[in-house]
C-alpha cells in the first residue's frame, strides 16, 4: 500500500519465522533479474529453519546466532550496494523478556560498514526508549470500538510478547482487523506519503547518514603536522 502511494512497484517476500538464510538465494535471483532503487531488510532473530541449525540439528542460540545473522545479513549488503541499490536493515523491536539490543547491534554494524546502507530502528513506535510495553495510551479517535480500553489504554501487542496483533491467536494478520494501532499507523505513514507525493517528493523518508569527521591526534595542536613515525 505505502509503496503505491509513494509510486513505487514493490515485491514482499516473507513467511512466518524465518532467518536471512532462508531468502539469501531467492534474493540472488531477484538481484540478477533487476536492480531495485530501496532494498528494505527485516528479521527479529528467528532460529526455526534447518538454515539456523548447528550440526546436530539443534538450533543456534546466543553468540552463534548473531554470527549467522551477521554472516548472513552482510551479503545482502554487499549484494545490494554492488548493484547501486540502497539497502535498509530494518532492526526489530523490544519483546518481553527478550533484549533486543545485540541484533540491532548487529544490524547497525553492517549498516556502517557499507556506502549506500542505512540502519532503522524498527520499534520507533512500539518501543520508543527500547523498553517493552504491552499498551499505550489511546490516541484521540481510538474509541472503546477501536480497542481503547476503561483505563484509555490501548493493546499494541499480542499477549505472546512478541507480535504486533493484540487480537490474533497467531500473533500476526494478514488485515488490519486485529490491528487497531497498527492500522491507525499504517493510515498516518500513508497520509504523509500521499502529501509527498503530490508535492513531488516520492522519496521515502530515510535517516541520514552522520558526517563522518577526521580522525585527530589530540597530542597535535592545529596546524602543526602530525609526528611521523
Amino acid at each position: 500500500m505505502l509503496a503505491t502511494d509513494l509510486g513505487y512497484e514493490a515485491k514482499q517476500s516473507t513467511y512466518g519465522g524465518t532467518a536471512p538464510c532462508d531468502f539469501l538465494r531467492t534474493f540472488r535471483k531477484d538481484m540478477r533479474r533487476t536492480t531495485p532503487r530501496y532494498v528494505v531488510v527485516a528479521f527479529t532473530g528467528n532460529n526455526m529453519t534447518s538454515c539456523m541449525a548447528d550440526e546436530a540439528g539443534e538450533a543456534l542460540v546466543g553468540d552463534a546466532l548473531y554470527s549467522t545473522y551477521r554472516r548472513d545479513l552482510n551479503r545482502y549488503a554487499r549484494i545490494a550496494t554492488r548493484a547501486g541499490s540502497t539497502i535498509v536493515l530494518v532492526g526489530p523491536p523490544e519483546s518481553r523478556g527478550r533484549d533486543a539490543g545485540p541484533m540491532n547491534e548487529v544490524y547497525k554494524t553492517i549498516a556502517d560498514r557499507y556506502r549506500g546502507a542505512l540502519y532503522v530502528y524498527g520499534g520507533t513506535y512500539l518501543t520508543p526508549r527500547r523498553q517493552f510495553r504491552a499498551t499505550a495510551p489511546c490516541l484521540s479517535g481510538e474509541t472503546p470500538d477501536r480497542g481503547c480500553g476503561p483505563d484509555h489504554r490501548i493493546k499494541i501487542r499480542n499477549p505472546d510478547g512478541t507480535h504486533l496483533c493484540p487480537e490474533q491467536p497467531d500473533g500476526y494478520s494478514r488485515s488490519f482487523s486485529g490491528c487497531p494501532r497498527l492500522r491507525r499507523r499504517c493510515d498516518e505513514v500513508r497520509r504523509d506519503a500521499r502529501v509527498r507525493a503530490t508535492a513531488g517528493n516520492l522519496s521515502p523518508r530515510l535517516p541520514r547518514r552522520p558526517r563522518q569527521r577526521p580522525v585527530t591526534d589530540p597530542a597535535v595542536p592545529r596546524g602543526h603536522p602530525a609526528p611521523q613515525s
